[in-house]
């Protein structure tokens, strides 16, 4: 039970002395109920008249007055007053209101001008008494987020914002009603202040801010809002790099035939298409199958896939090839039938997968490829991962590839995982588009060690899939959950630019996403993200705050952020200097827990532990800036201008050429004091020519 400061039960005792009734309202309520300790107060005022209420709140001391259309009195810090009121909606924008207040309101008139239910209940402050109108202990109980009034709820857009703070703070559901009223609001309307005020609750005091970012995506607030945020949508990652994108859902084979099953011929079987022509093309219900031979072959759903069974690899299409050779493809580029490496046949054991990807989450992969060879590969080779690390004891080699003639005609086909004496072969993959879905099937041919194959086939339940390609946006919603696990120790400056920073961090890949040397890469985006950070922090309105400079510190953030990484691959090659340095530009404290946050924000719940990414890099790249003393800043010059003039030089502009050139050697450790830091810079004046006077 929460104890109420002395200050509110004797302002209750006295408005109940007057014939009135206070009553805690709003957030106090709430939090109590959660088993959280409010940190301020609401209370209404009933049946006591404005007059008379300000002539009793002036025996409490300084209060402060705010509010033009209608008033609310301040005691302190933590303590709000105001008579109970009704809202009018007259205007565009949070202060578009007419507002009144009536003591005489009835508590039903009085809540239904709160935003949801679990914000609309009141507390008697005297007795304790709890007055729930509209369900919100109920909503709590059974953790949802619904709105009071469907009629009201919308005269205030910035209520679209609360509702993902909220569920993010709460790890609560929104129910449907109140997410169909939420989509339909126009954002336009909001300040930047009030924007960043909701944002800012969603990232500090939430444990899961990715809670909240998943609802402002649903809720079109980032439609609305934040186009940055938007272009990380849909963006893949490669994912052996970014395997925690890649959602798999298994699914008994039944779960396909209502969509398979809606497939009929496709412009008569005579016409050419492949997948860019179908992602981007109005034929959205055909299935479509290329063949070997560069024509499409349209099928029915019974041809495509016959009970569902494996494919044996002997279709009269397939491409038969020796054992340990390259293989070889036809040159249309839009063939989406191969067999790799052994035949099926010769195979001990044969696990036949097929999963459904939507045309949503196939649009940037098909943009980014350059013939439909790249999408495929792009698409089942992370798959076919995924299955084989959901095989126990089971390693898959980097050099797990899925080839084509052009990529590199040397390196074969088969793939020896570490330390298991089998191959593993990707066979005969085929692709059908069918209604808004492309449908991917393929074999995964084992040879060797029969009896290994047929224990770890039988370790998982399902060979089919829905696949959720892996993309930038869920990548940051993992990566802005552990940054939040990282700055409770930060004063309240640096934890924004650390949230702001982890948010931002991959700005920059939407741009620089392609499909090239066999994978999904996205150089230079480190530097191509601070123009959309700088955009979006412009939306924001965050510049300085409490003297720290939190805009530069995220620029810097996103411009700097794989960094520690880069460090620690040239660890042997790397002086102290490159630390110093950068901390000039970036507070490498800070750097290390964005660059810690984005390295832990790889890892999938479906893969198992052992095989999860480590901030292995992050932690050695502290520990150098502990050892050099460059937590939040880099060290100061030793020799500054008065050091100059004291040895006789005239100030110039080559002042500033002196000291630079001796800092340089003070970063890089040739230096540490004064006594020689002036000698470095009369070897410089000297130089340069320059006379000095005694």
């Amino acid at each position: 039970m929460v104890i109420l400061p002395k200050k509110i039960i004797k302002l209750a005792e006295t408005i109940k002395s007057n014939g009135g009734r206070a009553m805690l309202v709003g957030g106090c309520v709430r939090d109590e109920l959660l088993n959280i300790e409010p940190k301020d107060f609401d209370v209404e005022i009933y049946g006591i008249e404005p007059q008379k209420l300000k002539e009793i709140l002036d025996g409490f001391g300084k209060v402060d007055a705010v509010g033009e259309a209608f008033t609310v009195y301040k005691i302190g810090n933590d303590l709000d007053v105001s008579l109970p009121r009704r809202e009018r909606k007259v205007s565009r924008g949070h202060k578009g209101f007419i507002v009144e207040g009536d003591k005489n309101m009835s508590f039903a008139e009085a809540a239904q001008r709160r935003d949801f239910t679990i914000n609309a209940i009141l507390k008697d402050v005297l007795t304790g008494e709890i007055i729930d109108i509209y369900g919100g202990r109920e909503d709590i109980e059974n953790k949802i987020l619904r709105v009071v009034s469907r009629e009201t709820f919308a005269e205030d857009s910035l209520r679209v914002l609360r509702a993902a703070q909220f569920a993010a703070r709460f790890e609560f559901e929104i129910d449907a009603e109140t997410v169909e009223i939420c989509r339909q609001i126009d954002l336009t309307d909001l300040p930047k202040e009030r924007i960043w005020c909701e944002l800012e609750k969603l990232l500090l005091k939430s444990q899961k801010p990715s809670i909240g970012l998943r609802w402002l995506y649903e809720l079109n607030v980032v439609e609305q809002l934040f186009p940055e945020m938007k272009a990380l949508v849909g963006v893949p990652q490669e994912s052996e790099w970014h395997p925690e994108g890649w959602v798999f859902s298994a699914l008994p084979p039944e779960s396909f035939g209502a969509s398979v099953t809606k497939a009929f011929r496709a412009n008569d079987g005579t016409s050419s298409a492949g997948l860019w022509q179908f992602v981007f093309g109005s034929s959205a219900s055909a299935t479509v199958v290329p063949t070997s031979s560069g024509t499409s072959d349209a099928q029915s759903s019974e041809t495509l896939f016959p009970d569902f069974k494996a494919a044996n690899g002997t279709g009269t299409n397939d491409i038969f090839l020796a054992p340990e050779t390259s293989p070889t493809v036809p040159a249309e580029s839009e063939s989406l039938v191969w067999s790799f490496g052994t035949p099926a046949p010769l195979a001990d054991e044969v696990v036949g997968v097929m999963f459904k990807i939507s045309l949503d989450n196939m649009r940037p992969i098909v943009f980014s490829a350059v013939d439909d060879f790249e999408i495929v590969r792009g698409i089942v080779l992370p798959v076919a991962v995924f299955v084989m690390n959901m095989l126990p004891s089971f390693e898959i080699s980097t050099e797990n590839q899925f080839h084509n003639e052009a990529m590199n005609t040397q390196r074969p086909v088969i793939t020896l995982p570490i330390g298991v004496g089998i191959s593993v072969v990707i066979v005969d993959a085929r692709t059908s588009a069918v209604d808004d879905n492309v449908f991917f099937y393929f074999d995964l041919s084992f040879v060797g060690n029969r009896e290994f194959v047929h224990q770890v086939k039988n370790s998982y339940s399902s060979n089919c899939f829905d696949v959720k390609l892996g993309d930038v946006w869920y990548h940051t919603l993992l990566v802005v959950d552990r940054a939040r696990e990282l700055i409770d120790d930060l004063p309240y400056a640096k934890k924004v630019a650390v949230m702001l920073g982890a948010l931002c961090h991959d700005f920059g890949k939407p741009a620089t996403t392609k499909f090239f040397d066999g994978r999904w890469r996205s150089h230079a985006h480190d530097e191509a993200g601070v123009e959309p950070t700088v955009s979006f922090l412009d939306k924001l309105g965050i510049f300085t705050i409490n003297g720290f400079d939190v805009r530069e510190q995220i620029i810097q953030l996103v411009r700097y952020h794989l960094k520690p990484g880069e460090f620690y691959k040239q660890r042997e090659n790397l002086g102290d200097g490159a630390f110093r340095r950068l901390a000039r530009k970036v507070e490498p404290d800070l750097l290390y827990r964005v660059s810690r946050a984005d390295t832990l924000g790889r890892n999938a719940d479906w893969l198992p532990k052992e095989k999860w990414f480590d901030a292995v890099p992050q932690e050695w790249f502290m520990e150098k800036v502990r050892e050099l003393a460059i937590e939040t800043e880099a060290p100061k010059p030793i020799l500054l201008g008065r050091h100059l003039i004291e040895l006789g030089l005239k100030p110039s502009a080559k002042f500033g050429e002196i000291t630079k050139a001796v800092y340089e050697l003070q970063l890089d450790g040739k230096i540490s004091n004064l006594e020689e830091a002036i000698n470095q810079a009369k070897i410089k004046i000297e130089e340069l020519g320059l006379e000095t006077f005694s």
